[in-house]
């Protein structure tokens, strides 16, 4: 498991290893390449490989990048490597009705064949407004990258003042995705920890 610690200053990533997925030990810091610091870390494993992945969001003294970035570590033991260019730029990820203000701690997994990262993006729209979108990466000399979008947002759910990420079987075929994705459901609290506050009048 890999957390960031924020109590130091700049954060630091730590490692920590488990034999039964309840308890944690062997607590250890982990480095990174980036002259950013980490803020979110969310990890994925590689298919066919021992590398781990991260989809890291970052800040300078200056604030954050605003960016969403990808690293890699060839083994679990090893410091991350984060790639040069970012996965996703802010300024590409809004769409003409949705202005992006902040890219926030994301979700991604790769395909059985590895030839796509498919992501799941919480932005923060200039208004405050928070909504999550679904796109893909692909690689190309090394180097990861979202592409064009063919749909700026995935769909949102709401049952019982519950809010979900619902991404339908047939939306996700329409992306270019496998035959065999059954589609998400999951709750936006539980997946990125969204407080959502209500303000009284």
């Amino acid at each position: 498991m890999w957390i960031v610690d924020i109590d130091l200053q700049p954060h630091v990533i730590y490692r920590y290893t488990s034999t039964d997925g309840v308890h944690f030990s062997n607590k250890q810091a982990v480095g990174q390449s980036s002259p950013y610091y980490p803020w979110h870390i969310n990890t994925m494993t590689y298919p066919g490989k021992s590398a781990i992945c991260a989809l890291l969001i970052m800040y300078s003294n200056e604030g954050f990048t605003g960016n969403l970035h990808l690293a890699t570590a060839n083994n679990y033991t090893d410091n991350f490597t984060v790639q040069s260019s970012p996965l996703l730029k802010l300024k590409d990820s809004s769409c003409p009705t949705h202005e992006d203000a902040l890219l926030y701690r994301s979700a991604g997994i790769f395909s059985d064949d590895g030839k796509l990262l498919k992501l799941w993006i919480p932005a923060q729209d200039t208004l405050g407004a928070w909504t999550v979108f679904y796109t893909q990466a692909t690689e190309k000399n090394g180097v990861w990258k979202v592409g064009e979008f063919t749909t700026p947002r995935a769909p949102l759910m709401t049952i019982n003042n519950t809010q979900y990420l619902y991404t339908p079987k047939q939306w996700m075929l329409s992306q270019g995705d496998s035959p065999k994705n059954h589609g998400v459901k999951r709750e936006i609290n539980e997946v990125w920890d969204i407080k959502q506050v209500t303000h009284q009048k």
